[in-house]
């Protein structure tokens, strides 16, 4: 059997390299980055980031059915659409949390995946994409969860978005795949049947250090690339690419020379930079510093970086983790009952003269640990003034 399977994928190599062959080196424009310069990746906190937030909404996800584990979360309109990995399903909601439809098609003919690799939200068509990397198809569906057409697609990515800025691309991130012999490269952009079109960020050595996580984020309808190791962040706009973001924590970057060695070894660095996303005025990002996840907010128009303390924050209860997404003009983030009451059990919330959310907390308080996830979504103020870098 697995020699089988090892023959299912030379073969379907074979057939994809004829029509990969003119794949162009892409350029990378570098013009109009913005810089933000955090000289203090553990920096102390000077601003109550609650008097930024404009509006938050609290969505509780219906126990109607259970999820497994929210591998993705997307929304659009008045949509919320989560992947779960577990049960390879996904799950519809509306902004009330109502269940609307499951997506679990599972099977081996049309209109069936096997396994989901990733999913995407095409804005302009208001279509879900299902990636099957095993089949080498994207499936689409109506906003509604009902099928519409599956196509062939590049067999070997990783994780894939789709392009808003073209109606009929995608950008695909390999994550140094070691299926790729002949395109050793992290990033391309394709058309819809997946032929590779440019490529991006050549692999630098196939012992450099791998997370999971997909470096693809799309924000509304702008689509990003996280710099692999190296603190930038990148637009792609149909076949072009743009560094846009750039972080940079001075001696605490990572040398590239690190990334080949363990994780032990990246102590000291900043090193994972993530979850990047764009809503309005503002941006958020995550990253690692001494074995510690950090997520920070930044505000556009003034170039700066809020420096905030979710400990001593019921922003903390809907910023546990880092935000998954947006929504128009909000983050969304995902709160596990069973974390946000082990949380509660520590005493690492605040007292309730201490903050104006602390509805929030009293509801949390009254879910039970094997509930589903909450949902929050929330957005700042109009360029607030924070504290400068």
């Amino acid at each position: 059997m697995r020699n089988g399977i090892a023959l299912f994928a030379l073969l379907i190599l074979l057939s994809c390299s004829s029509n990969n062959d003119d794949v162009r080196n892409g350029s990378i424009q570098t013009d109009g980055v913005i810089t933000f310069n955090m000289d203090d990746p553990e920096y102390e906190d000077f601003i109550d980031i609650e008097e930024l937030l404009d509006t938050v909404i609290m969505i509780p996800l219906s126990n109607e059915v259970l999820i497994g584990q929210v591998s993705k979360i997307l929304g659009i309109s008045d949509r919320i659409f989560v992947f779960d990995e577990q049960s390879q399903s996904v799950f519809i909601y509306n902004l009330n949390g109502d269940v609307l439809n499951v997506i679990s098609d599972k099977g081996e003919g049309p209109g069936q995946y096997f396994k989901i690799a990733d999913i995407d939200l095409d804005i302009r068509q208001e279509q879900l994409i299902i990636f099957d990397q095993f089949k080498s198809k994207l499936f689409y569906y109506d906003l509604d969860g009902n099928f519409i057409k599956e196509n062939r697609f590049y067999p070997f990515a990783r994780f894939l978005a789709y392009n808003p800025s073209d109606s009929t691309s995608f950008a695909i991130f390999n994550n140094y795949n070691e299926l790729m012999e002949d395109q050793e490269y992290n990033l391309f952009t394709t058309n819809e049947s997946g032929t590779l079109i440019n490529r991006y960020f050549p692999y630098e050595g196939r012992e450099t250090r791998r997370i999971k996580d997909n470096y693809l984020t799309r924000s509304n309808e702008e689509l990003f690339y996280i710099g692999h190791y190296d603190n930038k962040v990148y637009k792609v706009d149909g076949n072009e690419v743009e560094l846009k973001y750039e972080f940079d924590f001075g001696d605490r970057n990572i040398p590239k020379s690190v990334v080949h060695d363990s994780f032990d070894s990246f102590e000291g660095y900043v090193w994972y930079l993530s979850y990047f996303y764009k809503a309005n005025d503002y941006l958020t990002f995550s990253y690692v510093y001494n074995k510690t996840f950090i997520t920070k907010f930044a505000n556009l128009k003034q170039g700066t970086v809020i420096h905030n303390k979710l400990t001593s924050s019921v922003l903390h209860c809907y910023a546990q983790g880092p935000v998954k997404g947006v929504l128009d003009d909000y983050f969304i983030s995902v709160v596990n009952p069973s974390s946000f009451l082990d949380y509660i059990e520590n005493g690492l919330y605040p007292k309730q003269e201490e903050t104006k959310y602390y509805h929030f907390v009293d509801r949390m308080k009254e879910f039970k640990p094997e509930d589903n996830p909450v949902v929050f979504l929330f957005k700042f103020k109009s360029c607030e003034l924070v504290h400068p870098n």
